[in-house]
């Protein structure tokens, strides 16, 4: 393995959302809902934007202090394969991937897994999932948002190309 990784690419990723992002945004989505809570107080400004504001704002304070202080891991990827815990496909071996796509849209990094025996994926899939693949034809594919986790995201898409190329040698 020392062959294949340099001194500093790791063999294992246990990606986590990021604490310090998602406080960030924790705060400044708590510091707008106060700022609509206290337009809600004031008498002549109780109106509709202010309570939609209030609701949400807190939620989103509600959504990124859960994400900020759930430290379960998100994505795991070793010498085996991948998996995202946020998706119902499990498990995915590096040699079920023939190929890998990565996109970044509005700062945001996308990896996209291409199955190589599509049938045995589309079964787990959501149902509208499957629908599309179906009628379209298209290929089926897996999905990893990189948004707000705590790993070096070109590093880690190396990593996930060097083990899809080392499969697709050896099988």
């Amino acid at each position: 393995m020392a062959g294949i990784f340099g001194n500093t690419e790791r063999a294992v990723y246990e990606i986590r959302y990021s604490v310090w992002k998602n406080v960030a945004v924790f705060i400044l989505c708590l510091g707008l809902d106060l700022a609509a809570l206290l337009v809600l107080l004031s008498p002549s400004h109780r109106d509709w934007p202010s309570v939609a504001g209030a609701l949400f704002f807190g939620a989103g304070a509600a959504l990124f202090g859960f994400r900020a202080f759930g430290r379960r891991i998100k994505i795991y990827a070793d010498s085996q394969g991948i998996q995202d815990f946020r998706n119902r496909y499990g498990a995915i071996a590096w040699s079920e991937i023939g190929s890998v796509t990565t996109r970044t849209v509005k700062g945001i990094t996308y990896l996209t897994l291409y199955f190589r025996n599509s049938a045995k994926w589309l079964q787990r899939s959501p149902s509208w999932t499957q629908w599309i693949v179906t009628k379209t034809k298209m290929k089926m594919s897996a999905t990893i948002s990189l948004q707000n986790t705590d790993v070096d995201e070109r590093q880690f898409v190396r990593f996930v190309d060097a083990r899809v190329a080392v499969a697709s040698a050896n099988g």
